[in-house]
């Protein structure tokens, strides 16, 4: 199981093929200011190549629709907020239960913005992300905000979960990546997904599980890895490329054998 299988399927039957990607450090570099991240060069070309030759393509990130939709077309179907937000063929839609929590947000932003500073917190609307990256060479700083996040998910009922120089707070809604992905691939029976973070494991499991139980026939659970790559990664990825331009030309490949495919017959 793995790339070179999926990549055999697509040069035969292109339609039966599904891509699935993160955005930030998988086809974008990271950045100390969120707000600054863009698509790494070739990136949106590729996805729009992909969705040309393949059966579906979408980007699933733990970025809200409104970042995801200044960087990625819409031609391109997004998963936003590990599942809570989504565009698909251009629509716009949110889980039922996640606008009740955003008057919560809404008040801890304030408060942490308070205790770290404007530039740490990042407001997604309903989840925020304390960051330490920028401050990572302050002594304490990310002690202090996990602490922080811990007690504030024990007060909200918030869910508190780690992700690369960050703690992000997210509504107790049962909603992942995973969810995310099996809602978007009912159409295709060969997925690849590309991740480099904690929160794209619930997504590489649907597939391996989906491949266990049937639903699906083959797929690709690639790293894209990078300096902080979480050690627990490896252990589930099939393949593993060096980075988003490593990342970039695998989409590239699938490109070229799919419209091979269609060259041919």
């Amino acid at each position: 199981m793995g790339l070179a299988e999926v990549l055999e399927l697509a040069a035969r039957e292109p339609a039966s093929v599904g891509v699935f990607s993160d955005f930030d450090g998988t086809l974008s570099f990271l950045a100390p200011d969120p707000e600054t991240v863009e698509p790494a060069p070739g990136a949106v070309d590729a996805l729009l190549e992909l969705e040309a030759a393949i059966g579906r393509v979408a980007v699933v990130s733990g970025r809200p629709i409104d970042f995801l939709e200044r960087h990625v077309p819409e031609a391109i179907d997004c998963s936003g907020l590990y599942g809570l937000e989504w565009r698909v063929s251009g629509i716009r839609g949110e889980h039922d239960d996640a606008d009740g929590w955003r008057a919560t947000i809404a008040e801890l932003i304030a408060s942490a913005r308070g205790e770290f500073g404007e530039d740490a917190v990042e407001d997604k609307g309903i989840s925020m992300t304390l960051h330490y990256r920028r401050a990572e060479a302050a002594s304490g700083t990310a002690e202090a905000m996990e602490s922080w996040a811990a007690a504030a998910a024990a007060i909200t009922g918030l869910h508190a979960r780690p992700a690369k120089k960050s703690i992000e707070l997210h509504p107790p809604i049962e909603q992942h990546k995973g969810d995310a992905v099996a809602s978007m691939a009912r159409s295709v029976s060969a997925l690849v997904y590309l991740g480099d973070d904690v929160g794209d494991l619930p997504a590489w499991r649907e597939l391996t599980e989906g491949v266990a139980e049937g639903r699906y026939v083959a797929c690709a659970t690639v790293l894209v890895r990078g300096t902080e790559t979480p050690s627990a990664l490896f252990d589930e990825a099939t393949d593993v490329v060096d980075g988003p331009i490593e990342a970039i030309a695998l989409l590239n490949q699938l490109i070229a054998t799919a419209q091979g495919a269609a060259a041919s017959s």
